[in-house]
């Protein structure tokens, strides 16, 4: 796991990033989901099962690309998505993971791997783009900065526990880059 850092790179993952993926992912787990999730599931998480997962998705790329915020040398964050994995009307790409280390929420790369994905989804030939997110989540505030729209619900279960999870959906990919490209030529003006 990587110290504070003030830059960070947006770059696609290798095979290599596995253990700094899955390093990355149970740290945010354990850190976002007390109280929320049972906690024998949260302390069930292993790195080296994590780890095993992100190397097998690591090495069969294809329609799902998974990026990576590399900070000083180290991963701090990551996200990944593809074609959708549900039937939701109207959305054909799913933002399937985003994930920092704690101490670097409200940094910025959060949005960068965001819209990473989402100008790899467009490039792929999506129009749209979801994601799935606990409803208790506090990072859903998050998803509507970034212009999502609140758009299904549904059940899941995790630990034995039944969850809600919501999914945020942006339904016209070109004009929310063309947003987001907007901002960033705002905030390079101003600051």
């Amino acid at each position: 796991m990587s110290k504070p850092a003030t830059t960070s790179a947006i770059r696609l993952a290798t095979v290599e990033d596995a253990s700094a993926i899955a390093q990355v992912h149970i740290a945010s787990w354990r850190a976002t989901y007390p109280g929320i999730v049972p906690q024998h599931y949260i302390d069930s998480l292993r790195i080296d099962e994590f780890t095993d997962r992100w190397k097998g998705r690591l090495a069969t790329q294809s329609e799902m690309l998974i990026y990576v915020a590399d900070a000083d040398g180290a991963v701090c964050g990551f996200a990944s998505g593809g074609p959708a994995r549900a039937n939701i009307a109207g959305f054909s790409g799913e933002l399937y993971a985003i994930y920092l280390t704690p101490e670097l929420h409200s940094k910025g790369i959060g949005s960068r791997l965001f819209w990473a994905v989402a100008e790899h989804l467009k490039r792929a030939g999506h129009a749209s783009m979801y994601v799935w997110v606990l409803e208790e989540n506090p990072s859903q505030g998050f998803y509507q900065q970034m212009g999502g729209c609140r758009i299904s619900t549904a059940e899941i279960e995790l630990g034995g526990k039944p969850l809600k999870e919501v999914s945020y959906g942006w339904p016209d990919l070109d004009a929310a880059l063309s947003r987001s490209r907007a901002l960033a030529r705002q905030k390079t003006k101003c600051g």
